[in-house]
């Protein structure tokens, strides 16, 4: 062997060895750098309260703790408010009538063709025997020699109605408010009365209560 050089197996081992360290530095950088920058998240945005769609609410039923009229012999059953007070009328001219009085009402002074109301007001009403199926006639038989002063079709529990306002006596100051309606050879009719500035909230009283109205049979 001649001094200063390396024999062929030595070279070959230095070779593996300096492969081998290579091989072991090129991992371990590769693994520093996945541990040093980990998988960043996706962005995740969080959405506004406003963006996020509340749940529909069920609407709120007013009459949940009114009181309930049931008339057999009328056959119908009604809501009122538990502040109204109420009263079934006697019968006049073979009519059924029961009136819901406002907590504010006044003495109501009843006569034939018309009455006094000083305060407050009600809603009443009636059912009697008809004579024909017409609702129109009937109508008219009951509005009779007052002035109708608006009319226009309606409902009342399924059944055609007549809705309008008329003056009940010559001289009133006060519109009566009045639905019509006729079932099994029976008009039912509902009349608002109510001085001027209690009108307005006894006839939204009165829209709500139509809304519970119904027919036994």
């Amino acid at each position: 062997m001649r001094r200063g050089f390396l024999t062929p197996p030595v070279i070959i081992v230095l070779a593996i060895i300096t492969f081998g360290v290579a091989i072991s530095i090129y991992a371990n950088s590769i693994l520093f750098n996945t541990k040093k920058e980990p998988t960043q998240p996706q962005n995740q945005t969080s959405p506004s309260p406003a963006a996020v769609a509340k749940s529909p609410q069920p609407p709120l039923d007013e009459t949940a703790n009114w009181k309930t009229y049931t008339n057999a012999k009328m056959g119908i059953a009604i809501k009122y408010s538990p502040d109204f007070s109420l009263e079934e009328a006697q019968p006049i001219t073979e009519v059924l009538g029961t009136n819901f009085y406002t907590p504010d009402h006044s003495v109501y002074s009843h006569s034939i063709g018309g009455g006094v109301l000083s305060n407050g007001g009600f809603i009443n009403l009636g059912v009697k025997d008809t004579t024909t199926d017409s609702l129109e006639t009937e109508f008219q038989n009951f509005i009779g020699v007052a002035k109708l002063e608006s009319k226009s079709n309606s409902q009342l529990a399924g059944m055609p109605a007549i809705r309008g306002t008329y003056m009940a006596a010559e001289g009133a100051s006060n519109q009566t408010e009045v639905l019509f309606t006729l079932k099994g050879k029976k008009r039912f009719v509902f009349t608002v009365w109510a001085v001027e500035e209690d009108r307005q909230p006894l006839i939204k009283t009165f829209e709500t209560m139509l809304s519970t109205f119904k027919f036994l049979d």
